[in-house]
């Protein structure tokens, strides 16, 4: 079992059942919490998607770029094809990274239906408050 072998050693896990160490999402056990963040700044960048395919400033678009790859940037706005995106503004350039990081660990843990496990995901990671 991945999620009993990556928790362990840490003291977090003794609140979880089985159930929970078996509930544990598959995105959360690829190992280091930095690839967790990489997966929080894509799903956080996802819900600006709209608001970028119809950004016209240079900068903000080569720091989008710069932050997700250029495939996946180029992916992200062939995604956002068709959509209306709200009228709320993108965050600065240099704040894209943490706006969207946040973001998308709001997004990934609202996914755990279960408080305990969803709190002990965020904690593993380090992205308790």
């Amino acid at each position: 079992m991945q999620a009993a072998a990556l928790c362990a050693d840490w003291p977090g896990r003794a609140g979880l059942d089985w159930n929970g160490l078996v509930a544990w999402p598959d995105w959360a056990l690829r190992g280091a919490a930095a690839e967790a963040d990489q997966l929080a700044l894509r799903a956080g960048a996802r819900r600006d998607a709209a608001r970028l395919r119809a950004c016209i400033d240079g900068g903000m678009l080569q720091a989008a770029a710069a932050l997700l790859g250029e495939d996946t940037f180029g992916a992200l706005l062939i995604d956002a094809a068709g959509e209306a995106g709200d009228a709320g503004a993108l965050p600065p350039a240099n704040q894209l990274g943490s706006a969207w990081r946040e973001a998308g660990r709001g997004v990934l843990l609202d996914g755990i239906a279960d408080a305990a496990l969803r709190a002990a995901v965020a904690d593993r990671l380090g992205w308790a408050p």
